[in-house]
């Protein structure tokens, strides 16, 4: 660690020139790793999907730079380093070895993320270590896919591997090969992720040498020391502008794989001076059900929600880790105790760490008048994926992961919407198959891809809207698919300052349909509701099911939330949204004010009145309460808490001498259509809570909780 570090300044001991030249040549070595596993890759969820990513560490494990695919991934790079010490040695490692492991526990986010790792030597010295992690379809275990709803424990789930040297002396090892794809019901595939990721490691280790050669061993190994320094020293400085404060989040998990159960993941952020504290001690114990995560995908996802909300400005790396220090109780939701099951780590109780973790940050930003630009709703509040098994239209066995959430919509900011089928916050470059290409390689036909009316959460700047997707078998009689997301009951897209949250997740399933029948007479229906056959099915958050020709499956995955009071977005942009499709005329009118005339144009006088009617219906229903859980967020005023809008003092946890905010207790069908589908829009279990300004009737915070009795 730099010297400098402690006074905020930086000093790179290889030079100021060489530091640049070098810091964005490992970048580039690196990205090139990347691009070897898409070239070499034939799997769509690393080649079409960017479900994997890649990083180059310190000696230590450290990581220096990682690759702008699935984030959170990157982390297993660090903890794989930190175990294989622990079990080999620092002198049990060997040179031209490739270590293989999907132990949880030890490296992977869960057990289909494949942790590949590969020390890098100069002359006998250790010097760095090169690597990459892919979500691979299947690794085995007694459910396709490999992720076991049903287990009550690790043993009922894929095989654990612990450091196999699938590379010896720079040589593949054909046995450990062949017996890795033993286990899966799809070898080739596997196999052939496995070997680009050997092919990218060799790139990068192949670069990283010719780097040493040409400015030798010292300058290569300060240059990974400076790379982490300069991250810490630019986040430090950054979290030293911002004020000391605490803030509370919690985010719920709908189902744990064995039923509708509801979990919860708390999180306390604390910030003085230069340090962040993540607390999540007060979170659930872990579940019976394969939902929960362990202490690896804690930290990768909370390194995400860092990376992505304070270091827009500031490369990034494991230096930025060094500012925060993650608190867990082993055994919890995040911090999984072996054996229990955990193969549905990180797009369940892992995303909900990314949630909560991401929303306290963004109401910290808040609280400064610096950075509150940075402020941003949660995006995607859950990730959304359906395995699909069996035999494809060529006549041979299929498997795939397919990815609705990368089309979810992006939190909303104080500057602007969010963006519209964004994919998640995880993904600096998230990547969805084209039609023509699922159509290529998979036995479905796609009915319709489009944008989700008012699947972006309402406010005065309107959260991204999702994708409305929908399917049928082709060619095929019949495909076993499971489903697995988190919100059929209800939304983790929650909004900021006012702004309501996105849709939730939802998964509706029509049968014995005749909608290739109609295709064939040249008939295109745009809604599921205009097919004739089955009821409609709203599927649970997790389910498996028989998808048979002439099903229909149509998919919506979370909408961004929204910032701000909607009765305070701008007429205009109302007006572009319900041109655009993204906000319907029925919504436009409930949750934005608008008054419509001929043709659905706003009618501005009218508008106008029509939200000082609201705004006093919020008044006269509201009920008063201290403001409590949502000060922080109502404090970005600086000083006592005050509403934004009229200024006037309010009371909360830190300061009691204003007024109590009024709330209002509402289902959530409030917020829109696409929230507790499957419930009719109201959870029993769970509520809106909207907090009123007392003198003014602005909507100040909007919260997702518990009902009292449950």
């Amino acid at each position: 660690m730099s010297k400098n570090v402690g006074e905020g300044e930086f000093k790179p001991r290889v030079g100021p020139i060489d530091f640049e030249v070098l810091r964005h040549r490992l970048w580039q070595i690196n990205d090139e790793q990347g691009r070897t596993i898409i070239n070499v890759s034939g799997s769509p969820v690393a080649a079409e999907a960017n479900d994997f990513n890649v990083g180059i560490t310190n000696a230590a494990g450290e990581i220096v730079c990682l690759g702008t695919y699935m984030a959170p991934l990157i982390l297993a790079i660090s903890a794989a380093v930190q175990n294989a010490f622990a079990l080999f040695g620092e002198g049990g490692i060997e040179p031209d070895s490739v270590y293989l492991t999907n132990d949880p526990w030890l490296g992977a986010q869960h057990q289909n993320d494949v942790c590949l790792i590969a020390p890098l030597f100069w002359e006998g010295k250790l010097v760095s270590w090169v690597g990459s992690s892919i979500h691979q379809v299947d690794v085995g275990g007694n459910v396709e896919g490999s992720w076991n709803p049903l287990s009550t424990t690790v043993f009922q789930e894929a095989p654990l591997y612990d450091f196999l040297k699938v590379v010896r002396q720079g040589k593949i090892q054909p046995e450990v090969v062949a017996t890795y794809t033993r286990n899966s019901r799809l070898p080739h595939m596997v196999e052939l992720d496995l070997r680009s990721q050997i092919a990218g490691i060799n790139v990068a280790k192949e670069r990283l040498l010719a780097l040493i050669r040409e400015y030798g061993l010292q300058t290569m190994t300060e240059v990974l020391e400076d790379c982490l320094d300069h991250q810490e020293i630019l986040l430090k400085r950054k979290l030293r502008q911002i004020p000391d404060g605490e803030w509370h989040t919690e985010d719920y998990l709908d189902h744990d794989g064995h039923g509708e159960r509801l979990t919860t993941v708390r999180l306390k952020l604390t910030k003085k001076g230069d340090r962040l504290v993540f607390d999540y001690r007060g979170s659930d114990p872990q579940t019976p059900g394969f939902v929960n995560c362990t202490r690896t995908s804690l930290c990768g996802k909370t390194f995400l929600a860092i990376a992505a909300h304070l270091c827009n400005d500031i490369p990034w790396g494991g230096g930025i880790l060094r500012a925060a220090d993650i608190l867990s109780q082993e055994g919890s939701v995040v911090d999984a105790r072996f054996p229990a099951p955990v193969s549905g780590a990180p797009v369940n109780a892992g995303w909900s760490v990314q949630n909560t973790a991401g929303l306290a940050l963004s109401q910290m930003l808040s609280a400064s008048e610096k950075f509150k630009g940075n402020a941003m709703a949660v995006w995607v509040g859950s990730s959304f994926v359906y395995n699909v098994f069996g035999t494809n239209q060529y006549g041979k066995p299929f498997g795939t992961m397919m990815l609705s959430s990368t089309l979810g919509g992006g939190g909303a900011r104080s500057l602007g919407d969010g963006y519209d089928n964004s994919g998640p916050i995880s993904s600096p470059a998230p990547s969805v198959i084209n039609v023509e290409s699922a159509e290529l390689k998979t036995p479905f036909l796609y009915l319709y891809r489009k944008r989700a009316a008012d699947s972006g959460g309402a406010g005065k700047y309107r959260g991204g809207v999702a994708a409305l997707s929908c399917l049928t078998p082709y060619d095929v009689e019949s495909l076993r698919v499971f489903v697995s997301t988190l919100g059929t009951t209800h939304s983790s897209g929650l909004g900021l300052a006012g702004g309501y949250p996105g849709g939730g997740s939802n998964c509706l399933l029509k049968r014995k349909t005749p909608i290739v029948q109609m295709i064939k007479e040249g008939k295109f229906p745009q809604s599921i509701k205009d097919v004739p056959g089955e009821e409609i099915e709203a599927l649970p958050s997790k389910y498996m099911f028989a998808f048979q020709a002439g099903d229909m499956l149509e998919t919506v995955a979370h909408g961004g939330g929204g910032f701000g009071d909607p009765l305070e977005r701008d007429r205009q942009r109302v007006q572009q949204d319900i041109r655009d499709g993204c906000v319907s005329p029925e919504y436009a009118q409930s949750l934005y004010g608008a008054v419509l005339g001929p043709a659905d144009r706003i009618l501005p006088e009218a508008t106008e009145a029509r939200r000082e009617e609201r705004r006093q219906e919020r008044l006269q229903a509201g009920r008063r309460a201290a403001a409590d859980r949502p000060a922080a967020d109502l404090s970005a005023l600086a000083g006592s808490i005050r509403c934004r809008h009229c200024q006037a003092a309010l009371s909360g946890d830190t300061d009691a001498s204003g007024e109590d905010c009024l709330v209002l207790r509402s289902p959530f069908r409030k917020a829109g259509p696409w929230i507790a589908v499957r419930l009719g829009g109201d959870n029993p279990r769970l509520a809106l809570r909207e907090y009123v300004c007392p003198s003014c009737g602005a909507l100040l915070f909007v919260d997702v909780e518990r009902n009292i009795l449950t």
